[in-house]
Formats: structure tokens, C-alpha cells, sequence
């Protein structure tokens, strides 16, 4: 997903995913996921065993074994 200057602001990768038309839903197996932060080069990078991606909502959860991982610019550390 990028923001309006075309900067990446979140990726979402997955080896498998299940889609469920009626319920809108999309089920994930090995959800990795990075979130970039917007004024600066630091970034989190969530993974977990499953997940669920709801369309309409926007929302993401993740399920079994999450790690989240906060990862600093070279200068901050």
C-alpha cells in the first residue's frame, strides 16, 4: 500500500490465501507484514501463523504465534 506521494507505507505477503466471497474475507497462512514509518526509516515487521484480512473494514488480524519486531534506523541505535 503506498500513501499519495507514492511512498510504500505498509506490504503484506503470504504464501497462501483463501478467499471467502460471501463473508468478504480473506484467510492467510503465514501472514509477514512491514509498516513504514511516515517521517522517519524506522519500520515494524509482524508475522504470525494465521491471519484474516477483512475487505470492507480494512482490518487485519493476526492469529497463533504473532511476533512483532520493531526495527530502528542506524542512527537511532
Amino acid at each position: 500500500q503506498f500513501n499519495l506521494n507514492g511512498k510504500l507505507v505498509n506490504q503484506l505477503n503470504t504464501p497462501k490465501l483463501f478467499h471467502f466471497a460471501v463473508q468478504d474475507k480473506i484467510l492467510l497462512e503465514l501472514p509477514d507484514m512491514i509498516f513504514f514509518e511516515q517521517k522517519n526509516p524506522n519500520f515494524w515487521h509482524i508475522q504470525s501463523q494465521k491471519g484474516e484480512l477483512f475487505n470492507r473494514e480494512g482490518r487485519v488480524e493476526l492469529n497463533e504465534h504473532v511476533i512483532i519486531q520493531q526495527h530502528l534506523a542506524p542512527h537511532q541505535l
